[in-house]
């Protein structure tokens, strides 16, 4: 009978190496257990936040706008007898732009003359006692009455500018009938020609509710276009309109720019800043913030007993290097200058002023 020879190492050496394999997996498992309850301590550099004075300024954009703007015809249907401008005429306040068909200013005449004459007349008698007073007033009345109606038609048939000015528009030829009719050359109006006064000229800006208790009328503004780079135009706070928005939280100033040398056109884009004086707030250095992935919002970090402690904030304007703070931070707080990528909420810190 053959036996199997007996060989110790066949049994004894691979019972060992499976003790050593799981030992060593065993180890493994408490060295990541020990690892896991050893927190994270990140090292920062954080500032203490303090109050400082520094002048609040108000940024905004807008459009150049005429003073003043019209688009004016007759206030009846007529006959449009002469045109005295074209487009890019100088006018001055009362003069005469267009003629209208006179026929009913002439016959208005007639009969404005006709009750000025029974009135002059009727006065006379009335001082010689030959007239009742009754008879005065109805005279008078009818005298009034014509004297009021030719000046409507005078002004009906004579169109004289309202302000000074330059022509822009010429919407219709001599010739034609003005027939009060919306033109879409005169963008819906009924019009024959309009103007608009540019010197002055302004601005409507539109600011924001947080902006309603600083911005007062009187107040400089400095305007820039980008046309003009390097020059500055002064202009002044004019108006202020009166309600908010609701929907965009947001109200309308006027800004107006004396402009003698006319070098400002409506339609120009331009910046407006404005000094609102000395205030005293938060300022934080901008290497601080952190934007949220994806959005604009900014955030940053405060270390709150040794604790990172992150804060939405919102910013108001920008000053060199800092960011005035409008809201999410306190006077006092620790705020993370250095070390701040690489903290989430809740995380052990280390801290240290610079």
């Amino acid at each position: 009978m053959n036996f199997h020879k007996f060989h110790l190492s066949e049994y004894i050496l691979p019972a060992i190496a499976t003790f050593l394999m799981y030992g060593c997996m065993g180890s493994g498992k408490d060295g990541a257990k020990e690892a896991t309850n050893v927190e994270k301590i990140v090292p920062v550099e954080v500032i203490k936040l303090e109050p400082d004075t520094f002048t609040r300024i108000l940024t905004f954009t807008g459009t150049i706008l005429p003073w003043q703007e019209t688009k004016f015809g007759a206030q009846s249907p007529g006959r449009v007898e002469n045109i005295y401008v074209e487009e890019g005429s100088r006018v001055t306040a009362g003069d005469l732009l267009v003629q209208m068909d006179d026929a009913q200013l002439k016959q208005a005449r007639i009969q404005y003359l006709v009750a000025e004459s029974n009135f002059f007349r009727m006065d006379t008698l009335l001082k010689a006692g030959s007239v009742s007073q009754q008879q005065y007033d109805n005279v008078k009345a009818q005298y009034e009455s014509a004297r009021t109606s030719h000046e409507l038609i005078l002004k009906n048939t004579q169109l004289r500018s309202p302000f000074s000015g330059i022509v822009t528009g010429k919407f219709m030829n001599e010739g034609e009938v003005y027939t009060m009719a919306p033109s879409v050359q005169a963008g819906g109006a009924a019009a024959i020609v309009s103007i608009q006064q540019i010197n002055p000229a302004k601005i409507l800006v539109s600011a924001s509710e947080k902006d309603f208790p600083i911005l007062k009328p009187g107040m400089n503004a400095t305007v820039t276009v980008d046309i003009y780079a390097g020059r500055e135009f002064t202009g002044t706070v004019s108006r202020i309109f009166p309600t908010i928005n609701p929907l965009s939280r947001t109200f309308n100033a006027e800004i107006r720019i004396p402009n003698n040398d006319e070098q400002l056109r409506p339609g120009m884009f331009a910046r407006v800043r404005i000094e609102a004086g000395e205030v005293t707030g938060l300022l934080i250095p901008k290497y601080a913030l952190l934007t949220q992935p994806g959005t604009s919002h900014k955030f940053c970090f405060t270390a709150v007993d040794s604790v990172a402690v992150r804060k939405n904030i919102e910013l108001g304007q920008d000053i060199e290097e800092r960011a005035e703070l409008l809201s999410g931070l306190n006077a006092g707080d620790y705020l993370v200058v250095n070390g701040q990528a690489a903290l989430k909420d809740g995380m052990k810190v280390k801290s240290k002023q610079p």
